[in-house]
């Protein structure tokens, strides 16, 4: 099973709780409270192709949480996200991995969740969160990103909880693309953003997911940054993270899709919010140029062939 069987002074559990817990899921890598009143943060760790970077860094968080007895103000919750056809593999991965020495030593490219398998698992832990303030925090890391960034929906609460990160912000992106966790939560009225980090010149993707995360509690309120041991290096490494050009918002305006039996290729060379103007040649299709109908920048260029989304264009908003 993913996480420790064992419980941290009813604060912080990792995975199944013995005696307690009724109903357990793998994805659980678990969860820290005081019993204070106060937000929910869930946070998701993508674990495709036994990537755990950002599974590491929960656990991180977690652990020094519980070490420190940090006061908290609501709880947060780590769960295992994406695992796509790796699953097993990773699952007895960490099986193996995650042990008792987490304990004190006085204790006893942008993806969706639409497989059947990891909406029902990932919903029914969602379903077990009381009524109350909800934030979501989707992890995901990519080997061949440049600038850190946050995808959120124009949703106002979104955009709030967004607003606290130095990153690049995408905003309305989801309206491009089919996700139907990020529909559920929308209904439940979770302020939600997705971190999409990758190859950094610094700091590693490990630092960067669990230095965020220390910034979302911050945020949310839920944690004074005055009891995080080292909050002063956390900051430090998300300053890094934050481009020349400042902390900026972009939204979607345009999606070049990819029809059936269409040729489609890129112009080679295009990265994430590369500055773009109107009439320039950014792809061909069936040979002939494909030309931007924008001044903007260009987002998530297609270098591959699996998926239909050939591009997408960004305009800055205030």
């Amino acid at each position: 099973m993913l996480g420790l069987e064992n419980a941290m002074d009813d604060r912080v559990s990792y995975g199944k709780e013995v005696g307690k817990q009724l109903h357990y899921s793998e994805r659980l890598l678990g969860k820290y409270s005081n019993g204070a009143e106060g937000k929910t943060l869930i946070i998701t760790a993508d674990a495709l192709d036994n990537e755990s970077r950002a599974v590491v860094a929960v656990r991180k968080v977690l652990k020094v949480l519980a070490k420190n007895e940090i006061p908290i103000k609501g709880q947060i919750i780590g769960l295992v996200g994406n695992t796509g056809s790796s699953k097993k593999d990773l699952l007895g991965e960490f099986n193996s991995s995650f042990t008792t020495d987490c304990l004190p030593s006085n204790q006893d490219e942008y993806l969706g969740y639409n497989k059947a398998e990891e909406f029902v698992e990932l919903i029914e832990e969602f379903e077990k969160v009381p009524a109350t303030e909800a934030y979501y925090f989707d992890l995901k890391t990519s080997s061949t990103l440049g600038a850190v960034y946050l995808c959120h929906s124009k949703r106002p609460n979104c955009r709030a909880f967004a607003s606290h990160f130095p990153f690049y912000k995408v905003m309305g992106l989801d309206a491009y693309l089919t996700d139907h966790l990020g529909f559920y939560l929308h209904a439940k009225n979770y302020a939600c953003s997705t971190l999409k980090v990758g190859k950094h010149p610094r700091f590693s993707a490990e630092q960067i997911h669990e230095s965020a995360i220390w910034w979302a509690l911050v945020g949310m309120g839920c944690v004074q940054e005055e009891d995080i041991p080292g909050f002063s290096k956390h900051k430090k490494v998300l300053a890094a993270c934050l481009p020349e050009d400042g902390d900026r918002t972009f939204e979607v305006v345009f999606k070049y899709g990819i029809q059936e039996d269409e040729y489609f290729r890129m112009i080679p060379g295009y990265r994430n919010f590369q500055t773009i103007n109107a009439g320039e040649t950014l792809a061909t299709s069936d040979g002939a140029a494909v030309m931007s109908s924008w001044d903007g920048r260009i987002f998530m260029p297609l270098y591959h062939t699996q998926s239909s989304d050939g591009y997408f264009i960004l305009q800055e908003v205030d």
